[in-house]
């Protein structure tokens, strides 16, 4: 290397070490516990008044099978994806060297930061939300880029490029990059010291590794939540009815492509059906049993029929039921707009039971049957 080669590098070193001494210093402080103190503050410490809530609403959840309605996620998908986007290298190895470089103390200052932290996340959460858009196909995108376009005004919306932008770069460099090589060296590393790998399949190994953290990712990235999401939107039911659903075996043909549930046009008009019944009142497994009767063929036509027939009486039953507590509540209120206007009721107590004016008796009738 030149002497001109040489004095570039360490310039750039040098450079590169004053930036990130200055960054990392006092506006990091300022950003991290500076603006977490501010948002605690003006929330009245959220993160402390409403942690029993947060927790019964997620942990408390986990086996909860009515749950969100917009055919996105449940509360515990929810705080499992978003520590997913937010635990990461920094999370666990970040902690190590900060221990090893700032000795115990560095604990302390990562307590006051975590704590602080809870209400900066909820804050980013929470304008994320607000903020979100429907794209073309119908899906909820958002973060930072949406807030920043929809929040403020037009002469920010380059702040919200620049972070579009640099979160890519991030993905390749300190994001995916650098997870994915931990991830792939502890694994090797752990199966190197167990003697189940080699050296001499070291480079294979890894490349296994490699290959099947992308292809679980892309399940996750590219099937699951998406597909089974918009179906969930559609018919206005939790994503983990859906599941049980398909747990139960009311969703027999089902087609899955590495794990991902793909809904036919049959499938939709199972559902439709499904929902029907459930509505009318009948159960679970009773609904299962009619899956069971169309799987069998057309043999059992006389046994669906008869079902249909009997779920229509009762919905049929429903019906009159609720029809006589409509007719109770439109003469309540006829009654009581009539003693308004009259300033008591002792005239319309001598038009009961059977001198109310004819409209009114008869609804009045149909709800005394």
């Amino acid at each position: 290397m030149g002497r001109n080669e040489g004095f570039m590098l360490e310039s750039i070193i040098k450079i590169n070490q004053a930036v990130n001494g200055f960054i990392w210093g006092v506006p990091a402080m300022i950003c991290i516990i500076g603006v977490g103190l501010l948002l605690s503050v003006r929330t009245r410490f959220i993160q402390v008044r409403k942690f029993g809530a947060a927790m019964k609403n997620t942990i408390g959840k986990i086996f909860d099978k009515t749950q969100t309605k917009d055919g996105s996620m449940s509360p515990f998908q929810a705080v499992c994806t978003a520590l997913a986007g937010t635990v990461g290298t920094g999370n666990i190895a970040g902690v190590a060297g900060a221990i090893a470089l700032g000795g115990p103390g560095a604990i302390f200052w990562m307590w006051c930061s975590a704590f602080l932290g809870m209400c900066t996340k909820f804050s980013e959460v929470t304008l994320a939300i607000h903020f979100r858009e429907k794209n073309a196909n119908g899906e909820y995108v958002g973060g930072p880029m949406y807030y920043i376009k929809n929040g403020l005004s037009k002469k920010w919306h380059f702040l919200a490029v620049l972070y579009a932008l640099f979160g890519v770069l991030t993905v390749f460099g300190t994001g995916n990059a650098t997870q994915v090589n931990t991830i792939v060296s502890s694994i090797h590393s752990a199966l190197h010291n167990l003697h189940i790998i080699d050296g001499t399949v070291d480079e294979r190994a890894n490349l296994i590794f490699g290959l099947f953290i992308a292809a679980f990712v892309a399940m996750v990235l590219l099937g699951g939540i998406q597909r089974i999401g918009q179906v969930s939107e559609k018919f206005n039911l939790p994503v983990s009815t859906l599941r049980y659903y398909d747990k139960e075996g009311l969703l027999p043909n089902i087609e899955r492509s590495s794990g991902i549930r793909k809904f036919s046009d049959r499938d939709l008009e199972t559902l439709n059906v499904i929902e029907c019944l459930k509505k009318s009142g009948l159960e679970i497994k009773d609904i299962r049993q009619f899956i069971q009767w169309c799987a069998e063929g057309d043999g059992t036509y006389s046994k669906r029929l008869e079902l249909f027939i009997k779920q229509k009486e009762n919905v049929e039953k429903e019906m009159k039921r609720l029809e006589k507590t409509r007719a109770m509540l439109q003469f309540k209120c006829w009654y009581y707009e009539q003693a308004i206007k009259d300033g008591n009721e002792d005239n319309l107590k001598k038009m009961l039971p059977d001198k109310l004016p004819p409209e009114i008796q008869k609804i009045y009738d149909f709800a005394h049957e």
